[in-house]
């Protein structure tokens, strides 16, 4: 019987993760996909590259390899005019893989029955059956309203204890938690905003509230891991970041320092500040790490990752923005990713999706988007002058299952405490800033 495969497939594949070896970590394809033995063979190697975080190249590929295989590798790129559309080859080689596989079970099914093999047909036709199911994620619409309603029983009986609810993993910004239940696992959080209106600030804020009910990991490529704990222990304990920098802290001070280090020391939050970090080193860090439970991962930010290297802003912006709906999604977790706004967002009253800067991806990837702008005394009426420079706008411009409308979100930093509080609105004229 002839052999299923598509030789040109191959080639395209492999050519695209040779022009593009960020596919290499992403890729859900294995050394079985490739039936061509030479294919099979380079596909094992950028693997192997890959698990060592190595450079994945024509060299490092022709390392001890024949004439042969040098020129082979140079014929798939030089076949691959882009590497863009390489999803498209990948699901057809996982297609064709699953049909031989398909084949080789019912082969042996057959051959179970003319041997009279009683015990090995029914283990055939279960792998056959599991391989069908593994194919498939697709439910009952009887089975998701049955879920449905357990779940919102269980939500309605903690509802009925005074307990309060949401959905998700909390911002620790009350009000942000009531319209968008928390932060959803599988989902993707764009925060955006001009430079300097605190958008990592709130990032890494989300993510200390979250660590008090589930594992959080941070990638910080604009941040080192010290000045993102400064700032934490400077929000909790009242010590500036200048007391902590100069030493200057009297006993009163140091005893507050020691309590605020002691108090984020317990809490579950892994820390990576490599600059040079891509989407691909985060996959592999979170597969390492499947067994710790993380629920929420923290990326600071879009630009800075290392992926796409040859790319111009967009395309590269397009194919990080995918890569974090993709970890979101296979890893079934929560992903903040810091963006920055185009100068239309910079100048606008009321930010849209249309301010986030760059691909037009973003905006289709974000389950939630948010966006930070200057208070304004529109929104902050009783606030003097000094203090509204620390007035923030947060704008809810995009959520799932939410009704539209504008949200709008009053906050406030700190001067020497790089947190921000939420405002309440109390009476006409003044304004009640609550932790």
């Amino acid at each position: 019987m002839e052999v299923i495969k598509d030789n040109e497939a191959e080639r395209a594949f492999l050519g695209a993760a040779l022009i593009n070896p960020e596919i290499v970590g992403v890729s859900r394809l294995t050394e079985e996909a490739f039936v061509n033995i030479d294919h099979k063979d380079i596909w094992s190697g950028m693997k192997m590259l890959w698990l060592k975080q190595l450079n994945i190249d024509l060299i490092t590929l022709g390392v001890g390899k024949d004439h042969a295989r040098k020129m082979l590798l140079v014929e798939l790129i030089n076949a691959c005019p882009t590497h863009l559309g390489w999803e498209t080859y990948e699901e057809r080689l996982l297609t064709l893989q699953m049909r031989r596989r398909t084949i080789v079970l019912a082969e042996q099914m057959v051959k179970a029955a003319i041997q009279g093999d009683d015990l090995a047909i029914p283990i055939a036709a279960e792998k056959l059956l599991s391989l069908s199911v593994k194919k498939s994620s697709s439910q009952s619409l009887a089975d998701v309203v049955s879920d449905l309603y357990d779940d919102v029983q269980g939500r309605n009986e903690l509802y009925t204890q005074g307990k309060i609810v949401h959905a998700g993993i909390t911002t620790g910004l009350q009000k942000l938690d009531y319209v968008t239940g928390g932060l959803q696992a599988g989902e993707l959080t764009i925060i955006s905003g001009e430079p300097g209106l605190g958008k990592s600030i709130l990032a890494m804020q989300m993510a200390k509230a979250a660590a008090r009910e589930r594992t959080v990991r941070i990638y910080s490529l604009e941040m080192p891991a010290r000045q993102i704990v400064r700032r934490w222990v400077a929000a909790d304990s009242g010590v500036s970041a200048r007391q902590m920098k100069s030493g200057e802290l009297d006993i009163e001070f140091w005893d507050k320092f020691t309590a605020g280090i002691s108090k984020l020391s317990t809490l579950p939050i892994t820390i990576c500040d490599d600059s040079g970090t891509t989407t691909s080193d985060i996959r592999a860090d979170l597969s390492r790490c499947a067994n710790e439970g993380t629920g929420l991962i923290v990326i600071d930010y879009l630009t800075l990752l290392g992926d796409g290297a040859g790319m111009n802003e967009v395309e590269r912006t397009a194919v990080v923005s995918s890569a974090c709906k993709r970890l979101a999604r296979d890893f079934n977790l929560s992903v903040i990713l810091v963006h920055s706004m185009n100068k239309v967002g910079m100048r606008a009253t009321r930010p849209t999706l249309a301010d986030l800067r760059s691909s037009a991806q973003v905006a289709y990837d974000a389950d939630l988007a948010l966006m930070m702008t200057k208070g304004t005394s529109e929104f902050f009426p009783a606030v003097r002058e000094e203090r509204l420079e620390n007035c923030r706008l947060l704008w809810l411009v995009k959520a799932r299952d939410i009704p539209g409308g504008d949200n709008v979100f009053l906050l406030e930093k700190g001067d020497e405490t790089p947190e921000f509080a939420e405002f309440i609105k109390t009476d006409a004229i003044g304004w009640s800033n609550q932790k």
